[in-house]
């Protein structure tokens, strides 16, 4: 199954209820990032041979353990990366929390249209 066809599953509201959940500070950006997200979806995907492969990792900092994918996956344009299979490595996860992990790594680490620059740079500001 492709990212956006995960995409396509949720709505934005669960989505982003999932996300507040995580980053209290994001409510904020609530418009700006239903635009990102309508956008996204809106997107035609670009077919890739690449996967984003859910597993677990390892916290390099603290010896934990925890289950997402590579920062790597989500670094390309945002039809690339919605092109992509989701491969689940061995590992429990939904497909709810596969939608919110990858949509936030989108709006972090995505290569985002310049439309949506200043609001990647914004929630890179809340996190540091």
């Amino acid at each position: 199954m492709t990212l956006k066809e995960i995409f396509e599953q949720h709505t934005f509201d669960i989505i982003f209820s999932e996300l507040t959940e995580m980053m209290h500070e994001i409510s904020r950006k609530r418009p700006a990032i239903k635009e990102a997200y309508d956008f996204l979806i809106s997107l035609a995907p670009v077919a890739s041979k690449k996967r984003i492969v859910y597993q677990l990792l390892e916290d390099e900092e603290t010896d934990d353990c925890f289950v997402g994918a590579a920062d790597t996956c989500f670094q390309a344009q945002w039809n690339v990366i919605i092109g992509k299979e989701v491969v689940r490595d061995d590992v429990e996860i939904s497909d709810l929390e596969i939608a919110t992990n990858a949509f936030l790594c989108i709006l972090l680490l995505g290569y985002p249209p310049r439309r949506f620059a200043e609001l990647h740079d914004e929630l890179l500001e809340m996190l540091s």
